[in-house]
């Protein structure tokens, strides 16, 4: 349409303005995460620093002794902020611990041992024991026993196995593989804590089929409104030491609080959401299917409307969560657990989904300021560019992947970057936007290196570069000739339909003017013949063309 009607383009960007400043501020206004980092980090420095020192079984048990029982384990509230023990505050404003504490470990089956390892027991070099594989989730253990398949004396509960659905601890990816969260556990209470870890310590219960051992602790920050979920890992690789790590995962479930200004924010955000997927009903009434079989704006409207179900229904979700907690009914510790980690994961989630509506909303804004041809060309010249884009992004994809390939096997054994094949893509994708990697490779690996670097990275780099600048000159130049073919811009559209409206404006205030300038010349002429009239003076005459006087030419009839 070479028209556009003017009032409702207003209507439309306002609303769309208020919509998008009303999702900013529901992105802005989140819960401020500051408090969760700093509890979070608080415990990983904690763990971190004394579990670095464990490096065999000695240190480990040191750590049982002095950490868990002689420092954590003291009472059910942890520390003061302060660092002293006390048994009505913690640290960082009081955390508190939920249930039990736990040990936990996962362990692998005995295997038989490999030819060389036959051949040097013949020899007298090595003892003929059985051998124990390194982790993998196919050689995980599920009945305790100890060499040659001895079951212990005297079992206790720590020696029979616990799924992952009963402990309810997530898996934990370590250095040396991917541990699930169930196994063999010990858990205990505080005032037990002496007691299990002095039977787990008679029982040798870490043994050389150890391959993982978890302390974990559930914990709640009640001034912070914070769940804190705890994971000291100490890693048994099969060449025999200790490698610790640990995780902290912090648990912020109210997004926003109750009664809030950011609550109702967000229930406003809902409402405008509502009115726009209405909005996008009806023009999907309109146009059927249709609508959404090109990538363009319509398609960009579709997806804001399932992100925004999906969103209500997190909102939905987090809340059924949220009241899970809080009811008055009686929970076990397990389903405390997983109703905050349900909540957390949906508020979670619910603010990466308010991420990619904002984002996508400030896309669309994009379509307000296309008023002109420069504007539009450049919009349309992007629109080019992204779609080829895409199409380059598989071509390159295969060569780095290839490239990986190679650098992995040539150079994995000796530096960090290449360790795996995901490492050595990251490695090649960083170098080719500007990480150096050049002095390394030559450094390490020498000559091989250096061919290495300048037959593959620097050929990609090149490669990239020269097809990135090929791909906006074909995109502009795309946009230049779709220019003159398409219709008008929006704000010569406006300004059409303005200048239209000025017209017939002005156009309809002449012809009343000058319909009113003929009424009056009229009332005159009568009012003066009136006057003639009367005082027998002949009316004033009015000429008429050729043709329309009276027949006598008298013109008698005015």
């Amino acid at each position: 349409e070479e028209s556009v009607r003017v009032g409702k383009w207003v209507r439309d960007v306002c609303m769309f303005c208020l919509y998008l400043l009303v999702c900013t501020l529901a992105v802005l206004l989140g819960n401020e995460k500051n408090m969760a980092r700093s509890v979070n980090k608080f415990w990983v420095n904690f763990f971190s620093n004394r579990s670095s020192t464990v490096r065999d079984l000695d240190g480990l048990q040191l750590f049982m002794n002095e950490v868990i029982a002689g420092e954590l384990m003291k009472t059910s509230f942890l520390y003061n902020r302060y660092g002293q023990q006390n048994s009505s505050y913690g640290v960082l404003f009081g955390n508190s611990l939920i249930g039990n504490a736990s040990l936990r470990q996962v362990r692998v089956k005995s295997d038989a041992c490999g030819s060389v390892h036959g051949a040097l027991d013949n020899d007298g070099i090595l003892a003929g024991t059985e051998c124990y594989p390194s982790w993998t989730l196919g050689t995980e253990d599920a009945v305790y026993s100890k060499s040659k398949a001895q079951k212990p004396l005297q079992p206790k509960s720590f020696h029979a196995f616990t799924s992952a659905a009963s402990t309810g601890s997530p898996s934990y990816v370590g250095s040396f593989g991917t541990y699930p969260g169930g196994g063999f556990v010990a858990s205990f209470a505080v005032q037990d804590t002496s007691r299990i870890l002095q039977e787990v310590a008679g029982a040798q219960w870490v043994d050389p089929k150890t391959r993982a051992l978890f302390f974990e602790m559930f914990m709640y920050s009640a001034n912070d409104d914070l769940f804190l979920f705890s994971q000291v890992c100490f890693e048994f690789p099969a060449g025999g030491f200790v490698l610790p790590s640990s995780t902290v995962y912090t648990y912020d479930i109210n997004r926003y609080k109750a009664s809030s200004m950011k609550s109702n924010l967000e229930y406003f955000f809902f409402f405008l959401s509502l009115l726009y997927i209405l909005k996008e009903f009806a023009a999907f009434r309109r146009q059927n299917i249709w609508r959404y079989l090109h990538f363009d704006w319509p398609t960009l409207e579709l997806t804001l409307v399932l992100l925004v179900i999906i969103s209500a229904g997190l909102r939905v979700y987090h809340s059924y969560m949220l009241s899970k907690i809080t009811s008055s009914s009686a929970m076990t510790v397990l389903s405390v657990q997983q109703a905050v980690r349900g909540a957390a994961v949906a508020s979670a989630n619910l603010d990466a989904a308010f991420g990619v509506i904002a984002f996508l909303l400030w896309t669309k804004s994009l379509r307000y300021i296309m008023l002109t041809r420069s504007t539009r060309r450049l919009m349309t010249a992007i629109y080019f560019n992204v779609r080829k884009m895409l199409s380059f992004a598989m071509i390159a994809t295969l060569l780095i992947y290839a490239c990986s390939l190679t650098a992995f096997m040539l150079f994995g054994a000796n530096l960090d970057q290449f360790q795996s094949i995901n490492r050595s893509g990251s490695t090649i994708i960083q170098s080719i936007f500007g990480n150096k990697i050049f002095a390394v490779l030559v450094h390490e690996t020498g000559s091989g290196g250096f061919l290495y670097y300048f037959g593959t990275i620097a050929a990609i780099r090149v490669f990239v570069y020269s097809i990135l600048v090929a791909i906006g000159i074909d995109s502009y130049r795309k946009a230049v000739q779709g220019e003159q073919t398409a219709k008008k811009p929006l704000l010569e559209l406006i300004r059409g339909e303005l200048a239209r409206r000025h017209r017939e404006y002005m156009t309809r205030g002449f012809k009343e003017e000058e319909e009113a300038s003929g009424l009056r010349t009229i009332n005159r002429r009568a009012s003066s013949n009136a006057q003639r009239k009367e005082s027998g003076a002949p009316r004033e005459a009015r000429w008429k063309p050729w043709g329309l006087d009276d027949k006598d030419g008298s013109n008698e009839h005015l």
